[in-house]
């Protein structure tokens, strides 16, 4: 049985989706307003999910419309996402505990992020309430 969950607005225009099998995290999705994040270390997630990477760990540039790295089962990018008319940066993350073998995990979330920021950066506004950004 597959599980989405897509819940956590603590924090105006935070977005948090995690996709469960048979009751077991495959996939989480996270994104928020934030202070500029350093893209050169693993997602804080990472160390919740996947513990083999450390967070001096060298990152893999991910080519695209974003700003994005990966490791080995996490990657990370940075959008942009308005309030109040201003554009204000949006930090996304996608973390995966499949598959093991590090060489396709790293494969697998390089193949993702870039359209997973996508679809957040449009969904940014309407998932938000009303607020400021925290």
């Amino acid at each position: 049985m597959v599980r989405e969950q897509t819940a956590n607005r603590e924090r105006y225009g935070s977005y948090r989706c995690n996709y469960e099998v048979d009751g077991f995290l495959v996939l989480s999705v996270d994104a928020h307003f934030d202070e500029p994040q350093d893209l050169g270390r693993p997602p804080y997630q990472t160390s919740m999910v996947r513990r083999s990477i450390s967070d001096d760990a060298n990152p893999t540039v991910v080519p695209g419309e974003y700003p994005a790295q990966a490791w080995p089962g996490a990657a990370s990018a940075l959008t942009q996402c308005s309030f109040q008319g201003s554009p204000q940066d949006y930090y996304v993350a996608v973390v995966s505990t499949y598959p093991d073998e590090e060489e396709h995990a790293l494969a697998m979330v390089s193949d993702i992020i870039q359209p997973v920021a996508r679809y957040v950066e449009e969904r940014c506004e309407e998932i938000a309430p009303d607020g400021e950004p925290k």
